[in-house]
């Protein structure tokens, strides 16, 4: 499983922590709130990446530079090595590598990962990094993977969609 050009680039392992999106628990300096066993919270907290594993689709948004792409690449590897214990298979694509569709399509939709997820033998974990940057070249790909996805779907199962808007990010804070 190839993980992708960074992948061999010195990371800092550090502990991130994700929130749902529209809520915040960062200080006005913008540094995540104390996590220790002594601080206390109400109501939802930030969540690591095991917390989050379980849930069927996870999609990482944020700030350039902020590790989504080595959470995503970890998440992988951990995947990869739980291969050995189950049914189960991994497939991984930084999809800033492409700029034309039918390459993607080939590469994921008919990857050998993806076809023994569609013939029943195996679990698919699915990891595509770099979004953005692939919609540079391919403006429709949130269109294309929904399509591709439902098109291909094994029968009597639904794989769960969802449709992310172009959002515009600001590093400015309004005063």
């Amino acid at each position: 499983m190839s993980l992708g050009k960074a992948a061999n680039m010195t990371r800092i392992p550090w502990k991130r922590f994700w929130v749902r999106r529209g809520e915040s628990w960062a200080d006005d300096d913008g540094f995540l709130f104390d996590q220790s066993e002594n601080a206390v919270f109400v109501g939802n907290v930030p969540l690591d990446v095991t917390q989050i594993r379980p849930l069927p689709v996870i999609v990482f948004l944020g700030e350039a530079g902020i590790g989504k792409s080595d959470v995503l690449r970890d998440e992988a590897e951990f995947a990869q090595q739980q291969v050995a214990v189950g049914a189960t298979t991994c497939l991984f694509r930084d999809l800033s590598e492409y700029g034309a569709e039918d390459r993607l399509v080939r590469d994921v939709f008919e990857s050998e990962e993806f076809r023994r997820y569609q013939s029943g033998e195996e679990t698919l974990h699915l990891f595509l990094d770099s979004f953005d940057e692939c919609r540079l070249g391919i403006p429709h790909l949130s269109r294309i993977l929904a399509a591709e996805l439902k098109r291909r779907a094994r029968p009597g199962e639904a794989i769960p969609a969802y449709r992310l808007a172009e959002r515009r990010l600001s590093l400015d804070r309004e005063s």
